[in-house]
């Protein structure tokens, strides 16, 4: 090498030119050498540009003169050299790494016949250097057209420069750049962009190109590009004949990205398609139409939103003509009302193929009832825009068609779209107006006729509903003129009559159907249509009280009665008898689930009846159950499992029968027909309850039960509130703790101070403590496993100590109590915290007169003694921003009332921590406590406290604020 750079030394600065031919003949002799190839690698390993530039040129010389003599295994190395090289000069200097690209291209010019994929190799070998691969994917075409290669290998090569695989790199890197907030202009101007669009044409750049229009679509663009959102709009729009076909052959991700291009197109700028770009909408919509109609349910998706969006628009043009675009709303509204007849049809043939009942696995149960939530979306966009009218007439047609299809043919198929119907009715209820008034008549009137009818006139109302009926795409056939499809009588012109309807819609039926999943769906239609018109309540129970009769149906029946009794219980008092009547008849054949929803049910409507009444269905449900019981126990079956689900189901009666009593109604000596059983009940309960904690619905019941008697009737149920404590106590599991606590703390806000709660109080108390310490104590994770009991423990505490506090001052547990609050304030579990400090205030600010003033007094001081300066800590650590702000005034409150009791302990405990430690931010910890709402002589204080230990107390500012004199006041 020293000899080859000492020749090109004489070649260049020697003026004889013997020499200069001699040195120049050294060179070529060297170059076409053996060992060229090692003086080429050794030149370019100089890291020179002079002498790298030759080496690269030699290489690439060699290559194309020698590469053929070379052995395999020589081929392999120099090839990875060569690679190794460009990496080497991916930085520069450029004219080095030039020549050494122009030598790979020569490699690769002699070896196509060994390679598959060239631009795939190179991208793979140098996808970490993107200088050198565009370099050399630059220069590969030139070299190729320069070398005399075979007309086979260069259309195969044209081809491979053409694949998708440089370009979807392309690509990707414009989607990165339009993320990273290139200025609109650059975006929308950019030849990559048209080459996006025509990507869309390209199968193997379909996705990717997809990506990136859409990210451009959803741009916020100003009105100053109009022209270019105008152009690609049109550029969405001709992909129509596109996504048709590939609609046919089952091409379904086709389908779902050109309609997620018309989606985000339509979303961000939908009023602008519709005032300016009428024509390119329709054909947006049109693609979306394709979307509903395809079996992926990712692609019914992505069109709901834009179906939603149109349909609020349209309404909005429709109903304030004088909106900025009241000049697009005529050409709009006809344009696209009839295309919601044809989108309804699609979504009822979706939510049909969605009930494949024999077939489907617990995934595909799970994966329809979301297209099924898909659907009900598009059902309430199309009542939204069609009206009332429109939508539910043709709906009850539908159904009509299909319940009379059904009566010949039995398969599942035909049963499946009689409950898309019921299905269509039931989601789209809230579009239903109410019955009107007289004075509210005119309001209806406008709601009912919402929709394409609105531009009708009234007196032509029910003729057009019918014409609109028959020429719905959703009609099949059907005709309106059929006796009791619309509304009739008095207030037909009026609009629509939901009552009516909706009996029209049960008198198709007059019983259940007989194949089950369309009687459920007809029950919960049934449920949630009369809950909304209470009228209709009594005729929908006809319909739903022999669903107790079919196995299949119990449980729904149940739920559906359940919901119906709650939200109209007052309208169905007149038929309780027949209520009763006819679950006491399937009682016996009701799993323990029917039974409990079912005697819920009716416990709502007993407490709305009249005394008289409710008194005899009390007695035919709740004292067979109540004699069975008392049967039961004189043979002493006290833990038989009937037993345990008997009291269970009298419980959930007596519970709901609770629920609208008024608590003042209650007087003593006394008793309404309610409490007249349930003081019956009262011994079997008693009984019973004692072996509670093995049945865990058992005990749930109890504990509701007792909340509600205490509720209703505090008065009449004092006797036995000691009974119903300790109950509660015994049935006490940590596990479902939190009800139970509830109905404890209602019981001790209910009875305040009476007698026969400061008898059983501490022993009731005591109890629950002791338990859920024990709990607590078992593990280190068991106070942040459990944030919910330690807010309900700490709240009930608390909630004692307001109405009865000797009875946890005075409690042996007190300083276990205290250890539990100090380790739930560490748990960082914010309700838990915030229960701990409202009691601990409670604690330290209750004033105990009495016999137990001086337990209470020795009590709090022995308190602060054991975790005085640990509180004190912790609340210097929870202002210096230890918690979250939203506790600060908690932190406060808790903080005035250690001070307000201990005012000197606490001063002297602030200046010792802030003296002290250097970790404690004095100036974070006073500014935080001032911010909070705290009490005002407090925040006087925390002032006077800032002011001394600033030093700033003997000022003329000290002396113009000084208030208290000490923390403490």
């Amino acid at each position: 090498m020293q000899n080859y750079m000492r020749a090109l030394e004489v070649l260049s600065t020697s003026e004889v030119a013997e020499e200069q031919q001699a040195a120049q003949e050294y060179m070529l002799a060297c170059q076409a050498s053996a060992d060229g190839w090692s003086l080429a690698v050794e030149l370019l390993q100089l890291g020179d540009e002079v002498w790298g530039f030759l080496g690269a040129k030699m290489l690439a010389s060699k290559i194309v003169n020698e590469w053929l003599g070379l052995e395999p295994d020589a081929r392999a190395q120099l090839q990875g050299m060569l690679f190794q090289l460009i990496r080497k000069f991916d930085a520069g200097p450029l004219n080095v790494l030039t020549r050494l690209c122009i030598a790979f291209a020569g490699l690769l010019l002699r070896e196509l016949d060994g390679f598959e994929g060239v631009v795939v190799y190179l991208i793979g070998e140098l996808d970490d250097t993107p200088t050198s691969l565009v370099q050399i994917l630059t220069i590969l075409p030139e070299e190729f057209q320069r070398a005399n290669v075979r007309k086979a290998v260069r259309s195969k090569l044209r081809h491979e420069l053409l694949s998708a695989a440089p370009q979807r790199k392309v690509l990707y890197c414009l989607h990165a750049w339009i993320e990273y907030d290139l200025p609109h202009e650059l975006v929308l101007h950019s030849a990559m962009l048209q080459h996006a669009f025509a990507a869309l044409t390209m199968p193997e750049l379909f996705a990717v190109a997809v990506d990136v229009v859409e990210l451009v679509l959803s741009l916020p663009l100003a009105k100053a590009f109009r022209a270019e959102l105008s152009g690609m709009a049109s550029a969405v729009a001709n992909l129509r004949d596109q996504v048709l076909a590939a609609h046919q052959s089952g091409e379904w991700e086709h389908v779902k990205g050109v309609g997620r291009l018309a989606a985000a197109l339509c979303d961000s700028e939908l009023p602008w398609l519709l005032e300016c770009e009428l024509k390119t909408a329709g054909v947006l919509y049109d693609i979306l139409m394709v979307c509903v109609a395809t079996p992926k349910r990712s692609a019914l998706e992505l069109s709901i939103q834009a179906w939603s969006d149109l349909a609020h628009e349209l309404v909005k043009l429709e109903s304030d003509p004088g909106r900025r675009l009241s000049s697009a709303a005529p050409a709009a509204l006809q344009a696209f009302v009839p295309v919601f007849a044809q989108l309804l049809e699609h979504a009822f043939s979706r939510a049909r193929l969605s009930l494949d009942w024999e077939r489907l696995d617990s995934f595909d149960t799970h994966y329809w009832q979301l297209v099924r939530r898909d659907c009900a979306e598009l059902f309430e966009s199309c009542a939204e825009l069609l009206g009332p009218v429109e939508y539910f007439t043709g709906a009850l047609a539908y159904l009509r068609a299909r319940i009379a299809d059904a009566q010949h043919d039995t398969t599942n198929t035909t049963w499946r779209e009689v409950e898309t119907a019921l299905f269509a009715i039931r989601v789209a209820s809230d579009y239903l107006p109410v019955d009107p008034g007289e004075d509210e008549y005119e309001d209806v009137t406008r709601t009912a006729t919402s929709g394409s009818l609105r531009r009708l006139s009234l007196a032509s109302q029910a003729e057009a509903a019918k014409m609109a009926l028959e020429n719905s795409a959703f009609s099949r056939g059907r005709s309106a003129s059929e006796p009791g499809l619309l509304p009739s009588g008095p207030g037909a012109t009026g609009g629509f009559s939901a009552p009516s309807y909706l009996a029209a819609v049960l008198n198709e039926f007059g019983a259940l159907p007989s194949h089950v999943r369309v009687a459920k769906s007809a029950i919960k239609l049934v449920g949630a249509f009369a809950g909304r018109f209470g009228g209709l309540a009594p005729t929908a129970m006809a319909l739903i009280l022999p669903g107790f009769d079919e196995p299949g149906l119990c449980t729904t029946t149940a739920s559906c009665l359940r919901e119906l009794c709650s939200s109209s219980a007052d309208n169905l008092v007149p038929i309780l008898g027949n209520m009763v009547s006819s679950l006491t008849r399937a009682m016996d054949k009701l799993p323990l689930r029917p039974q409990l929803l079912a005697l819920e049910a009716l416990g709502y409507v007993i407490a709305k009846a009249e005394p008289g009444e409710a008194l005899g269905a009390l007695e035919v449900l709740a004292l067979p159950l109540i004699e069975a019981l008392e049967a039961e126990l004189e043979h002493g079956n006290v833990e038989a499992a009937h037993v345990l689900t008997s009291l269970t189901a009298t419980l959930s009666l007596l519970t709901a029968a609770c629920r609208f009593v008024d608590i003042r109604s209650a007087v003593p000596g006394r008793s309404t027909p309610l409490l007249c059983v349930v003081e019956r009940a009262w011994p079997a309960i008693e009984a019973v309850a004692t072996v509670a904690h093995r049945d865990e619905e058992l005990v749930v019941a109890l504990t509701q039960f007792c909340g509600n008697v205490l509720r209703a009737s505090s008065k009449a149920f004092a006797p036995h509130l000691d009974v119903m404590l300790s109950l509660m106590t015994s049935t006490y599991i940590v596990q479902p703790a939190a009800p139970l606590l509830n109905v404890i703390e209602t019981a001790v806000a209910i009875h305040k101070s009476t007698d026969a709660l400061r008898a059983v109080l501490p022993g009731t108390i005591d109890g629950v403590v002791t338990q859920t310490l024990a709990h607590f104590s078992a593990s280190d994770s068991a106070i942040s496993a459990a944030p919910d009991l330690v807010y309900g423990f700490f709240s009930l505490l608390t909630a004692v100590l307001r109405h009865e506090p000797a009875a946890v001052v005075a409690s042996d547990s007190l300083n276990h109590l205290f250890l539990t609050g100090m380790r739930a304030l560490s748990s960082q579990e914010k309700t838990a915290i915030s229960s701990v400090l409202r009691f601990f205030d409670m604690f330290f600010s209750q004033e105990v007169g009495g016999a137990t003033a001086a337990v209470a007094n020795a009590a709090m001081q022995d308190a602060f003694a054991s975790y005085g300066e640990p509180l004190v800590r912790f609340a210097i650590e929870a202002f210096a921003g230890g918690l979250p702000r939203s506790l600060d005034t908690k932190v406060a409150d808790f903080l005035f009332a250690i001070s307000f009791r201990f005012p000197y302990e606490v001063n002297s405990l602030l200046q010792q921590l802030f003296g002290s430690a250097a970790d404690y931010p004095q100036d974070k910890f006073l500014k935080a406590l001032m911010a909070a709402r705290v009490r005002g002589r407090f925040r006087r204080a925390v002032k006077d406290f800032s002011l001394q230990w600033r030093g700033l107390s003997n000022t003329p500012y000290g002396a113009s604020l000084h208030g208290s004199g000490l923390l403490g006041m």
